[in-house]
C-alpha cells in the first residue's frame, strides 16, 4: 500500500512540476509579434480603431492607462480617466494631469 501512495506523490510532483502553467505560458500581453500587429498603422482596422478612439475620448469614455520600462523598476500603473503629460525635468519626472496647455507651457521653461 505505501509503495502505491509513494508512486502517486511522486508521479503527482514530477507533473506538478513540468514547466509553468498553460496560461502563463501564453501571455499575450509579452507576445512581441501581437504588440507590433497592435500597433501597425497598415493594418485594415487600425485607423477604425484609431477613430473609435477618438470618438469615445471625446464622449468622456476614454481611460488612459500608463506602465513604465527600465530602472527604476515600477510595477504600479497609472490608470486615469485624463491623459496625463510627463515632463523630464533633469532627474526629475513632472506629471500634468488633464491640462496638455500647461505641459507644453512646462515643456518650454523646463530646460
Amino acid at each position: 500500500m505505501r509503495r502505491v501512495q509513494f508512486a502517486t506523490v511522486v508521479l503527482f510532483l514530477g507533473f506538478a512540476s513540468s514547466g509553468p502553467p498553460v496560461a502563463e505560458s501564453q501571455d499575450e500581453c509579452k507576445d512581441v509579434e501581437l504588440q507590433r500587429a497592435w500597433n501597425d498603422a497598415s493594418s485594415p482596422v487600425y485607423l477604425d480603431a484609431e477613430q473609435l478612439s477618438l470618438t469615445l475620448n471625446d464622449r468622456g469614455f476614454g481611460r488612459y492607462i500608463y506602465s513604465f520600462r527600465g530602472r527604476p523598476r515600477i510595477v504600479t500603473r497609472i490608470d486615469s480617466a485624463k491623459s496625463v503629460s510627463f515632463i523630464m525635468h533633469g532627474n526629475l519626472m513632472l506629471e500634468v494631469w488633464g491640462d496638455k496647455q500647461l505641459a507644453e507651457t512646462l515643456e518650454v521653461r523646463t530646460p
